[in-house]
């Protein structure tokens, strides 16, 4: 079998294959072991070549015999390690590897008569046809290809041998599911066999047998079996002898090669069946045309000709052999075989056509470039480097494509490194010029023009010239060039974005300067080690006599303009990321705290508290939390049991810059809920939730309109010009924690849980709005413009102007256990049911409400429902 690695296939699949994730054996002779196509080949001897099976006489001679004749033998010849070079030979690595044949000795395959077909009509014509084209390509029919199952088996383990040239050798053959008594002859190389009932055996080099200028003048691993026929013939004793068979290559217990039918596997729409069984291949050719991967569908439209299925593809890959018939591919496979020729009568031209360009025969090489031996084991003798100089300065040097060394990944040609090393150098040197005129900071500037030198200096190996083998590293060029493009990508990326960043916070309009506030204290605290109770909380936010006033002492009316705004900024988010000591940025020292401390109050030495960086803005809350009901479905524990009742202080805020209603923005909501019997007790337990819109961002006019759940969407484009910074976030959170996006609620299910009874806490969690409607100043429900979320929290409790409060904002508590997060982290949940109500009689918008509070982040468990499954062992309390 020959997969080609063509030079044109590389150039127009080149940066689709770079892009495919995951990786796909290959058989047969120039295929790659991945799908990308500049990875070099790791494992050579691995790798499948050809597959032969023919009948000879009882004297060992092909042709001018009867099939199924007394005496006959079965000869399977199996090739490994392509384009193999004589001084190559010494190198070989077989040790890890088992090559195995498989036969199925009695398939569902069936043989269809081209002259009873001929003379049928309609839809028994299109059958036949479609049958006769099966035949023709793949020697037949097979009716239930998941039927097919190994009956018979030869395994070969090989090795190095080095007692006068480098060859191989057999290490070790087996052979399972022939008559009893079936004994296996190890022949050495270059001696005859001798017991004629026996399965004869013998590996070596020899001369690569496929029939295509390319692989003129090259050698490959052989093993050849010879077996007598009535050994396996004698399974038929209705007269009918079909087998098919197939070839392996295995690993560490893992078949990671598969070679059946010539010319199959090795074309690029099917290197995803080589690790797969025959009986699995038919479903996974289906599962690829039906319900392709991006990558797979992107391929199968931009590279159509080579990646795109055909209607004739979904057949298992096997070489099918019926055996009353003599051997002519696709009926089993001769060493003298044409197979281009017959592949390309029946629609597969791809090989023909190579053929033609690369031969210096005209028109075309049909005869391979050394004789057959007329006796076992069949195959040519090996090229030495003396016969290939010879045959070389004789004929003229065959043409070779660039990965005709067998293990040497695809290059582009110099021109084009050298086209790709000068156009990243001038775009470095465009956007690092471009940015230090922008910039304002003189040491920004030093950093980028330093960091720019010294990535052009590592880029300059992109422009070496091309090597070839043997020369030494010329395996791994090609590889390195093209990580050193990525290298510069990854500078020219980040350059031109933050040029446009630079440019914006330059010629924008002028903004007013950003408010004073206590920086930093991302990281521990001596604060971070003590708890505070209910009542300390309580008076921390909401007793006006502390130094700390509220922003508002009464609230205006949803007019004013008392509330301050704290923007959350890239600088604040990403401090320290380029900095010169050795720590965590500034986002992950914070998520990586609200996950360890459970501090409620972080005041610091100058009782200014800390900087949030996100959700910076919001309106605290007190109120409880009381459960009514239990799903018919469950009984879930702790605070969501029927009839449990807690305190809660909770802080409403804001994802991202805009408060106001109408524009893009994440409302989040989390709170700490404490058993009412215990209020003033710093030791007291208590409970965390985390609840939010979409972590993208959502439209909503009102917070009526907000749907806060424990485990939000993520729709990063709604962030607009914000989305840079909030991909660190992410990196941050997923670098504190396992899973960014979902919180889970087993605090609240274990909050004075007994602990003889095992916890049972749901997945979900949904707050919703249901009362009361925002008021004006007259106390009637407004109906003016989305205003800032603050007011309007404050006004569904307060009237303008009256510190008493006149309403309660409640929320529907609602629980779910079923629903799933797609791959684009979107959210679907079912069967929400309603269990309680969170109701808030106080709220204010203060300092320390900003500044001070702090909510703790329940680590992530693997199971939620065992104490003992926290993913990450340090978060493990």
């Amino acid at each position: 079998m020959h997969k080609l690695e063509l030079r044109w296939l590389s150039r127009a699949a080149l940066l689709a294959a770079v892009l495919v994730a995951p990786s796909a054996r290959a058989s047969d002779h120039a295929d790659p072991m991945s799908l990308n196509v500049f990875e070099v080949q790791g494992e050579p001897e691995a790798n499948i070549t050809d597959l032969h099976a023919f009948i000879v006489d009882e004297f060992g001679l092909p042709g001018r015999l009867e099939p199924l004749a007394k005496g006959n033998r079965l000869v399977i010849s199996l090739c490994v390690r392509r384009s193999l070079r004589p001084d190559e030979a010494e190198l070989l690595d077989l040790a890890p590897y088992r090559f195995r044949v498989h036969l199925d000795l009695a398939p569902s395959v069936r043989f269809v008569d081209e002259k009873a077909a001929a003379g049928k009509t309609g839809a028994a014509l299109v059958a036949a046809q479609r049958d006769l084209s099966m035949q023709a390509l793949y020697g037949g029919v097979i009716t239930h290809p998941e039927r097919i199952v190994e009956r018979a088996l030869l395994e070969f383990d090989l090795r190095l041998a080095r007692e006068t040239d480098p060859s191989a050798e057999l290490k070790g053959a087996r052979a399972w599911g022939f008559l009893k008594g079936t004994q296996v002859e190890e022949v050495p190389f270059g001696q005859r066999p001798k017991d004629a009932k026996h399965i004869w055996v013998t590996a070596g080099l020899f001369d690569d047998p496929f029939i295509f200028p390319r692989f003129f003048r090259r050698n490959v691993v052989g093993v050849v079996a010879s077996i007598p026929l009535d050994r396996v013939a004698s399974r038929w004793p209705d007269g009918t002898a079909p087998i098919v068979l197939w070839a392996t290559t295995h690993a560490d217990g893992k078949q990671i090669d598969h070679d059946g039918r010539s010319l199959r596997t090795q074309l690029p729409r099917f290197g995803h069946l080589n690790d797969k069984p025959p009986s699995a291949q038919e479903r996974a050719i289906a599962r690829v045309h039906a319900e392709p991967t991006l990558v797979e569908a992107l391929l199968g439209s931009i590279v159509a000709p080579l990646f795109a299925h055909r209607h004739y593809d979904s057949v298992p890959d096997v070489m099918i052999y019926d055996l009353r018939k003599p051997a002519r591919f696709p009926n089993g496979r001769r060493l003298e075989d044409d197979v281009a020729k017959t592949l390309a009568d029946a629609g597969e031209t791809l090989l023909l056509e190579l053929a033609y360009a690369e031969s210096r025969e005209f028109p075309r090489a049909t005869r391979n470039d050394k004789e057959f031996r007329p006796d076992f084991p069949y195959l040519a003798e090996k090229w030495s480097q003396e016969e290939i100089d010879d045959a070389n300065h004789e004929f003229g040097i065959v043409p070779r494509a660039p990965d005709a060394d067998a293990i040497a990944p695809v290059t582009l040609d110099d021109s084009i490194w050298r086209k790709l090393h000068r156009f990243e150098l001038l775009a470095i040197a465009v956007l690092t010029a471009g940015v230090v005129l922008t910039v304002r900071s003189t040491a920004l500037r030093a950093a980028l023009v330093v960091l720019a030198l010294l990535v052009a200096a590592t880029l300059s190996p992109i422009s070496a010239p091309n090597v070839r083998p043997p020369v030494a590293g010329a395996l791994e060029q090609p590889g390195a060039k093209l990580a050193r493009v990525g290298l510069g990508l990854g500078l020219i990326v980040p350059l031109l974005l933050g040029w446009i960043f630079a440019l914006g916070r330059r010629f924008a309009g002028r903004r007013a300067p950003e408010p004073r506030f206590p920086r930093g204290r991302q990281g521990p605290i001596a604060d971070d080690a003590r708890s505070s109770s209910h009542d300390e909380i309580h008076r921390a936010l909401f007793d006006r006599k502390l130094s700390r006033p509220y922003y508002c002492e009464v609230w205006p009316g949803s007019s004013g303009d008392a509330l301050p705004l704290y923007p959350t900024t890239f600088a604040s988010i990403t401090e320290d990321l380029f900095g010169w000591r050795a720590r965590p940025f500034a986002m992950e020292r914070a998520a990586r705290r609200t996950l360890a401390t459970r501090a409620d109050l972080r005041w610091g030495a100058d009782r200014n508290g800390f900087r949030r960086l996100v959700h910076p803005m919001g309106v605290c809350l007190a109120g409880t939390w009381k459960i009514d009901a239990s799903p018919t479905r469950a009984r879930y524990t702790g605070y969501f049991a029927p009839g449990a009742e807690g305190r809660v202080i909770a802080r409403y805020s804001l994802g991202g810059n805009h408060p106001e209603g109408g524009r893009a923005r994440s409302l989040g909501l989390v709170g700490k809920v404490f058993p009412t019997s215990r209020s003033g007790d710093a030791n007291a337990p208590r409970a965390h939730f985390i609840t939010q819109e979409d972590l993208g961002g959502v439209v909503t006019d009102s917070i009526a309109q907000a749907v806060l759940t424990n485990s939000p969407p993520v729709t990063l484009l709604n962030r607009g010009r914000g989305l840079f910074a909030f991909l660190f976030v992410i990196v941050a959170l997923r670098r504190a924690d396992v899973q960014p996006a979902e919180r889970q609620l087993y605090e609240l299910a274990e909050l004075e849980k007994p602990d003889d009874v095992q916890t049972l806490c749901p997945r979900f969690l949904r707050l919703t709005i249901v009362g009361p409607p925002l008021r004006d100043a007259s106390g009637s429900p407004s109906t003016d413009e989305p205003v800032d979320f603050r007011h309007e929290i404050l006004g569904r409790i307060y009237d303008a102007g009256d510190s008493a409060p006149k309403r309660k904002l409640e929320f529907a508590i609602e629980v779910s256990d079923i629903g799933r997060r797609t791959l684009l982290q979107d959210v679907i949940v079912e069967g929400w049911t309603r269990i309680g109500t969170l109701a808030f009689d106080e709220a204010a918008a203060s300092y320390n409400g900003d500044f001070v509070v702090h909510f703790h982040h329940p680590p992530w468990r693997v199971d939620r429902n065992d104490p003992g499954s926290v993913k990450r062992r340090k978060l493990r309390s």
